[in-house]
């Protein structure tokens, strides 16, 4: 179906995409430490395996053996219920996971024997949980206007209140020969108060005085050890009152008792443990280091008696933003240096910020994708003119790296990206798939994603450095065919922000940001020699102010696209011009103003530019436009829609082709190829 709209003085065609074009997955995406959003872990053991459940749109699970395997690796739903919390015990025939105002009971295998059964009690924000081996003592916080009030009920092993609002609010409640033992902090120490089975509060007893920034208790059966932290770290056997001092502990502490013994763990930039006796005195010294990854918490822990196992909310993979990945370190009991930690949920990576090009008979994509404990690696594969891909599972460029580049002398292909430390690394790939030695352009971190292009001789590669904003940094590097640098080191381009270049044939077209002093942002273009001179001036291409987007720039027969995000008053339209051999040969004109656009990426097949971008509307989509190399706007095309990933990026085959993000909770991409286009080469009419 073809419509047709008149947006301005422009026609625009509006196809439906999906009738017009054919779908081609690029390679799979690796297994990785979940990409979704897991929270708030919890951890149980029936004495021999162990039980992990967490949040994520419902409550899920996995097991992990006595020897600390995961049993597993595709975790399976508890309860499809939202809950905020979730926690997880053994009451000795089966697991209870406890969310909201439901329950769920699990079998060792892992089997949901029944879920989402009602309990007598609305547990908003769950806190603790603890079974005596008759009864069950829930804590939880429940909101009341703009504060939450601590709240904890006491349940019988048929899940039937006993009694209901107990006013307390415990860091910890253990079992107890009669009851429970319900441990608080007050202004001058810790309190403990005893619940009996049926119900009857004892009045509190302060068992510690202290000025108290972290405490913790756990129950061996037999024993009841407690934690707490003021100017150094304790420990106290609560039967004899004994007081003993942790040396090296510090932060947060978590108290987990074993068959013979206690683990005590604490964050001090990562996860640090040792091991107490059942009185509570420490036998290791030095302490053991269980993680280094400084961004978790929520850590909580269980035995099965031969060891230990700590699980936590993890953000190795997004420090200072969210713990979203779930993580857990096993312990044995008696060789503590032999803990090892993993990741407890996998999915499949998600791929973005795709860069390709094409030597005539082959192209080559790469993308960013998660890692494992990283934020992304990069990864590239050759793939026909048909859209059959020649390298089935990627080829790994970089085991920690992002925002690629490509571009092609016509046989091979060099591919340039960011590595962990944002520095500009590059390296070819040959048509037959083997890698180049990888080279290091610069030792000094960039703040945007590095471009590339190849100017008829050698490879030229253009970035910023990390400088503060107003006073960033334009380097070029060049290569040769071989993908060797010419220069032994990289060479300043001059004042400037994410640049972007095009080659017109005879010279070089840098497009880029500008701050001015008035806290606007211009954007300008400089012409640049294949040997890295400026030449002359640079040219200011809209005078009205520009977003911090960056920009792009492609060039074809002479003809150089620039294009970028304008500032509108309540949005960020999308702009074009045209440069020709000295300067502009077509002012600024509108592509895309309907809605919100995102930073533009631009290709030339033979005749026309394809720009593709990302568009938001209330969701976000994923758009496609042509223009002339006069400036003309030929059509408007929607890509796909509802994404998650609104990224995308053109590439000229025998045709144009589109690699984009598709929609889904996971970005994968899709190498979309035109069905006139391939029939027509079918048919051998190109």
């Amino acid at each position: 179906m073809v419509i047709l709209r008149r947006v301005g003085p422009f026609l625009l065609l509006l196809f439906a995409a999906a009738a017009l074009a054919k779908d081609i997955p690029l390679p799979p995406p690796a297994i990785v430490p979940s990409v979704l959003r897991e929270v708030d872990p919890s951890i149980a053991s029936d004495g021999h395996d162990y039980l992990a459940v967490w949040i994520r749109e419902g409550v899920h699970g996995a097991r992990i053996s006595g020897s600390g395997e995961l049993i597993d690796r595709e975790s399976f739903v508890v309860s499809e219920q939202f809950s905020s919390t979730a926690r997880v015990t053994w009451i000795g025939s089966a697991y209870l996971v406890v969310y909201g105002r439901s329950y769920a009971l699990l079998s060792s295998n892992g089997d949901v024997i029944t879920r989402d059964e009602k309990l007598p009690v609305v547990t908003q924000f769950l806190t603790g949980m603890s079974w005596n081996g008759r009864d069950l003592f829930l804590a939880w916080l429940e909101p009341q206007g703009r504060v939450s009030k601590p709240v904890a009920a006491l349940l019988d092993g048929n899940l039937q209140l006993i009694r209901d609002r107990i006013d307390i609010g415990p860091f910890a409640t253990v079992p107890a020969a009669d009851g429970f033992k319900a441990f608080t902090t007050s202004s001058t120490g810790i309190l403990a108060t005893s619940i009996a089975n049926d119900g009857t509060i004892s009045p509190a007893e302060e068992v510690v005085s202290a000025n108290v920034m972290s405490a913790a208790a756990g129950s061996d059966g037999r024993n009841i050890v407690l934690a707490w932290r003021d100017a150094a770290v304790h420990t106290m056997n609560l039967a004899t009152r004994t007081i003993n001092d942790v040396s090296a502990a510090r932060g947060n502490l978590v108290l987990t008792a074993g068959a013979n013994g206690f683990l005590l763990s604490w964050m001090d930039a990562g996860i640090f443990g040792t091991h107490l006796d059942n009185a509570g005195r420490p036998l290791d010294a030095p302490p053991f280091r269980i993680t280094s990854v400084a961004w978790l918490g929520a850590i909580r822990g269980e035995s099965n008696g031969d060891s230990y196992f700590l699980i936590w909310s993890d953000g190795r993979r997004t420090p200072f933003v969210l713990l979203d990945d779930i993580w857990g370190a096993y312990i044995p009991a008696s060789h503590p240096e032999a803990a090892h930690e993993m990741p407890i949920v996998f999915s499949a990576a998600n791929q973005f910020a795709p860069a390709a090009a094409f030597n005539g008979s082959t192209g080559l994509v790469a993308w960013s994708e998660t890692a494992t404990e990283s934020w992304s690696r990069v990864v590239a594969a050759r793939f026909s003119s048909d859209g059959t891909f020649l390298d089935a599972t990627g080829i790994e460029i970089a085991s920690a790296g992002s925002t690629p580049s490509v571009a092609t002398d016509g046989r091979h292909f060099l591919v340039v990206w960011r590595d962990r430390d944002q520095q500009v690394r590059a390296v070819l790939i040959r048509a037959d798939g083997t890698l180049g030695a990888v080279q290091i352009l610069s030792t000094e971190a960039s703040s945007s994603q590095p471009h590339v292009i190849f100017d008829a001789e050698d490879y030229f590669v253009a970035w910023d450095n990390d400088d503060e904003y107003a006073r960033r940094s334009m380097r070029g590097a060049r290569l040769n065919r071989d993908g060797l640098m010419i220069d032994s080191v990289a060479f300043n381009l001059g004042g400037g922000v994410a640049p972007a270049i095009g080659f017109n044939g005879a010279n070089i077209w840098l497009v880029y940001l500008h701050p001015t002093i008035s806290s606007l942002t211009n954007l300008l273009a400089q012409r640049v020699t294949p040997q890295g001179f400026l030449l002359g001036s640079a040219v200011l291409l809209d005078s009205t102010p520009v977003t911090p987007n960056p920009p792009a720039i492609a060039c074809g027969n002479g003809k150089c696209l620039a294009s970028w995000n304008r500032s509108a008053s309540d949005s960020s339209d999308l702009y074009g011009a045209i440069l020709g051999s000295s300067g502009i040969d077509v002012p600024p004109f509108p592509i895309a103003t309907t809605y919100q656009q995102l930073p533009p990426s631009i290709t030339f097949d033979g005749t026309t530019f394809s720009v593709t971008w990302g568009e938001w509307s209330g969701t976000y989509s994923i758009r496609e436009a042509r223009v002339s190399p006069l400036g003309e706007r030929l059509g408007i095309f929607t890509v796909t829609s509802g994404v998650s990933f609104p990224n995308a990026t053109p590439v000229t085959l025998t045709g144009p082709a589109v690699i984009y993000a598709s929609s889904g909770p996971i970005s994968r991409l899709f190498l979309r190829m035109p069905v006139e286009e391939s029939r027509r080469r079918a048919a051998g009419t190109d």
